[in-house]
């Protein structure tokens, strides 16, 4: 199996996630179920009767995917947190967690799967790119823009990635810049597209 293959969810943002069949209560936000994300803790399965497979690490890996797909991020997340006790070495698998993570809005939770990604595998834009969208999520812009601009240098084809970087680096000029008054006091209105066309010009040439 392919370990770059793509297995990246639709990005959407998703209202009201279904309730799950596999689970008694609903996948509402709590404090009580962060062990369904938390890195597999290794330790407790280094006991004498479990030994890591990779045929079971890969047939959760699917169901997990699966389950995401169906838009059930933290019975997905379980499955994944199965999977790395089994094939901890699968960037693909930490990259997924991020992903579902940001679904769950567990953004910081999210920043850290993907960079546990990024640090299995540092030639992978996908993994950079999912980092670089966390580090936003966590008002990170800086980051973000290295992060950003990693992905880009990796796949350089990918339009998405520059679209985000652009944008990134728009949100931080934006940040530095003073704010400009109207004569009535009011933030003078700017123009994202023309600011945004003029550094796609920029990039190109």
């Amino acid at each position: 199996m392919d370990k770059s293959s793509k297995h990246r969810m639709e990005w959407k943002t998703t209202q009201n996630l279904p309730k799950s069949p596999l689970f008694a209560e609903d996948s509402s936000d709590n404090s009580d179920d962060d062990d369904l994300w938390l890195p597999c803790q290794l330790e407790r399965r280094n006991k004498s009767n479990f030994q890591q497979n990779e045929v079971v690490g890969e047939q959760l890996k699917k169901e997990g995917i699966l389950l995401a797909e169906k838009g059930y991020f933290k019975e997905a997340l379980t499955k994944w947190n199965g999977s790395i006790c089994h094939i901890p070495k699968d960037f693909t698998l930490h990259e997924m967690q991020a992903q579902a993570l940001m679904m769950l809005d567990k953004d910081m939770a999210s920043v850290k799967a993907a960079e546990r990604s990024v640090a299995l595998n540092k030639i992978w834009h996908d993994g950079w790119h999912t980092l670089a969208r966390a580090q936003l999520n966590i008002q990170d812009p800086t980051m973000a823009l290295k992060s950003f601009s990693r992905a880009l240098h990796l796949c350089p084809s990918e339009g998405d990635i520059k679209d985000e970087l652009l944008s990134t680096l728009i949100l931080i000029k934006k940040m530095l810049r003073p704010r400009v008054l109207d004569a009535e006091g009011n933030p003078e209105v700017e123009h994202d597209e023309n600011e945004h066309d003029a550094l796609l010009h920029e990039e190109e040439r």
